[in-house]
């Protein structure tokens, strides 16, 4: 309907600028002719009167033969066409077009001798009137056959335009599918999907690099900071522990986090899924809560914490951190005399925490770049990394953060997280990893939590103890290990029957999407 409704447009503006231009060359080509006659007209006239001159002494002495040779000259050199004398006393009338009178008394002209008449043939002016309007005719006939071939091919264009709208729109659009080889823009289309293809590709590496520097920062940062307690616990005497595998393991552990720290520094990289373990996210809610309930002291604060013991997969005092701020940012955003409110529910198998303030809220433009930039609002002192980092690090956990607000009304944070299902504490526990002081945190975090475990650095030594372990038994395989890769063991145990499989691993959990016999991927930190 568009495209019939243009060619209209179309159609009637053309006809209109040929009707103007063809009337415009009309008028042009008639007053040209005009004026070319007057001009021919007067051409004849002034050349009459001088070849009448020419033989005036001879006429007015009755010299005709003289007179006459002239004017035959003047015939034989076709510079006339013909000739006619006429004297007074003669019938003066004649056929030809052009006459000049000749008087005895030239300057008063009152006794009249008689007449010349001559005629011109055809001149080059006469003929280029007759080319005038020919050309004229053969410009009007090109006007409307122009007319008609830019109409023709209007049409042409207009669809093989609405082929180029249509293909561009399905190619920025992925979701619709697009056969390029039934378009006329199929080159420019295929070059065109290759271009977008790259684009998002750049785009996404552009935020890829972003997410990165902001984790080089807070790793430098990071680094810096543990290094201070660290120098701390180097004047510890750890020789002095009672226990011998205490000493060991606190020698083995700050060395470890000493090349942490060096490693943070040199390289500047941390991975948000270092150091996550399965917490207790009720307990951890109500220590901050405690904390800040002395930190402002004489603020209102409501709590509303679901009793259920539910656990997350998370880093505990990035999670505390993280509370703690969003909690600080509630009541700086409040007067002192309005009420923060933080509750907490299970929904689907999701913990969800909320924090409500009747602060001064945030406009919509700042609200849609929080978590995807570093903004703050209203805040002298502020960075806006608060947020940014608690949104970043709350989806690598696999969980969401939900910011609404209004301005002058106040502001709500809805954190939900994934619950986890506790390790069973009663049936074995099995940990195969070769590194020593791995097994060693684990041996010690087991036997403070009371958990069944045995640990193997070796798959021969899983495979000649098989027969002693449960069928039920939970395993925790490192990946790499120094006889054989962690999932070619997790496959043969499933292939005997042992179906509680989870990797443990410093790997990202993409790598293993395909082996579909394992229920989860944790790190290296103990789960209980």
């Amino acid at each position: 309907m568009k495209t019939n409704k243009i060619t209209l447009y179309f159609f009637l503006v053309t006809s209109i600028v040929s009707f103007i231009l063809c009337s415009f060359f009309y008028f042009f080509t008639k007053e040209k002719d005009s004026a070319l006659k007057a001009t021919i007209q007067t051409y004849r006239e002034n050349s009459t009167k001088l070849i009448t001159d020419k033989v005036y002494e001879d006429l007015l002495i009755d010299n005709l033969l003289e007179a006459q040779r002239k004017l035959s000259l003047l015939k034989e050199n076709k510079i006339i066409d013909d000739y006619q004398i006429i004297k007074k006393d003669q019938l003066i009338k004649s056929e030809l077009k052009y006459c000049e009178a000749i008087f005895f008394d030239k300057t008063l002209k009152t006794t009249l001798w008689g007449k010349v008449c001559i005629d011109f043939p055809q001149s080059f002016k006469e003929n280029s009137l007759v080319n005038l309007k020919g050309v004229s005719l053969i410009f009007l006939f090109l006007m409307a056959f122009i007319v008609f071939l830019i109409i023709f091919l209007f049409k042409k264009i207009t669809k093989i335009n609405s082929e180029l709208y249509i293909g561009i729109q399905r190619v920025l659009n992925p979701n619709e599918p697009y056969h390029f080889e039934e378009s006329f823009w199929a080159p420019v289309l295929k070059e065109l999907d290759k271009l977008v293809v790259l684009n998002k590709d750049a785009e996404k590496k552009l935020f890829d690099q972003k997410i990165e520097i902001e984790k080089i920062e807070m790793a430098n940062q990071v680094a810096h900071d543990i290094r201070s307690p660290l120098a701390a616990l180097d004047n510890i005497d750890l020789n002095k522990l009672p226990d011998a595998t205490d000493s060991r393991l606190a020698k083995n552990a700050i060395k470890r986090l000493k090349g942490i720290a060096d490693t943070l520094l040199e390289k500047g990289r941390i991975n948000n899924s270092d150091g996550l373990s399965e917490a207790n996210l009720s307990t951890l809610i109500n220590n901050v809560i405690d904390s800040k309930t002395v930190e402002f002291i004489n603020r209102k604060i409501e709590c509303k914490i679901t009793a259920e013991q539910c656990f997350a997969n998370i880093h505990e005092i990035k999670f505390e951190s993280i509370l703690s701020n969003l909690i600080t940012n509630a009541f700086e955003a409040s007067d002192k005399n309005s009420l923060v409110r933080i509750e907490s529910e299970v929904s689907n198998q999701n913990y969800i925490i909320s924090i409500k303030d009747q602060g001064k809220g945030m406009p919509p433009e700042l609200l849609s770049k929080l978590g995807m930039e570093k903004v703050t609002f209203d805040k002298n002192d502020g960075n806006g990394l608060g947020v940014f980092y608690a949104v970043q690090t709350i989806n690598s956990w696999g969980g969401n953060v939900d910011i609404k607000s209004r301005l002058k009304i106040g502001t709500t944070i809805k954190i939900t997280l994934p619950i986890f299902t506790r390790v069973n504490h009663h049936s074995l526990n099995v940990l195969v990893d070769n590194d020593e002081l791995v097994c060693i945190t684990w041996e010690t975090k087991a036997k403070k939590a009371g958990v069944n475990l045995k640990t193997f650095r070796t798959s021969s030594e899983v495979f000649s103890n098989i027969s002693q372990l449960p069928v039920d038994s939970t395993f925790y395989i490192d990946s790499e290990l120094d006889d054989e890769k962690g999932e070619d063991i997790a496959e043969k145990l499933y292939n005997m029957g042992f179906l509680n499989l989870i990797m443990c691993t410093g790997h990202s959990k993409e790598k293993f999407a395909h082996l579909t016999f394992v229920k989860k991927i944790i790190n290296k930190a103990p789960p209980f």
